[in-house]
């Protein structure tokens, strides 16, 4: 799995016997201590910061207001997701089944679709949950051979509890 971090480059290898390995770029500027961090004996998987689109205000500037308001919507939803809140925009699927997973939902956006996985999962004997965010673009936004963006990531029931306790209530 490769993950990118600030401007550094952080690449975990988990196998199912739990080993880790971090790698840094030379020059790394990031400041690490302020990431979650979870640990296996000493060896460390580091939650990276997300960034679902990255586009700057001008290119922003020249969609489609439609457009530009969906993606907007899609990327804060995404981020208050990642970060163990309920999306602000979009709202609760009532068409869509759920699954009996630990908690999956499904909403619907302005021109797309948000899954919140999360699905009760068990890591080399650690139970936790697979949890995050992914947003499946309509084709009026995204046009290509991927509309989908996500960030699942696998938390411990401890670190999964202090990530929902820390969280705004809404």
């Amino acid at each position: 799995m490769v993950r990118y971090l600030a401007r550094c480059v952080l690449l975990v290898g988990v196998s199912f016997g739990l080993t880790a390995m971090a790698l840094h770029t030379s020059g790394c500027r990031a400041n690490h201590s302020s990431l979650p961090i979870t640990g296996v004996g000493k060896r460390y998987l580091v939650a990276p910061r997300t960034q679902s689109i990255i586009m700057n205000k001008g290119e922003m500037a020249k969609m489609d207001g439609e457009i530009a308001a969906s993606v907007s919507q899609a990327i804060e939803d995404f981020d208050t997701v990642v970060n163990g809140n309920p999306p602000m925009h979009a709202k609760f699927d009532t068409s869509t089944l759920l699954p009996s997973d630990g908690g999956t939902t499904y909403y619907l956006g302005q021109g797309y679709k948000l899954t919140v996985l999360k699905s009760l999962a068990s890591v080399g004997g650690v139970d936790g949950y697979f949890y995050g965010p992914i947003i499946v673009f309509d084709e009026k936004v995204v046009v290509g051979n991927s509309q989908e963006i996500s960030h699942i990531q696998f938390y411990s029931m401890e670190v999964f509890r202090k990530l929902m306790q820390s969280t705004t209530p809404r």
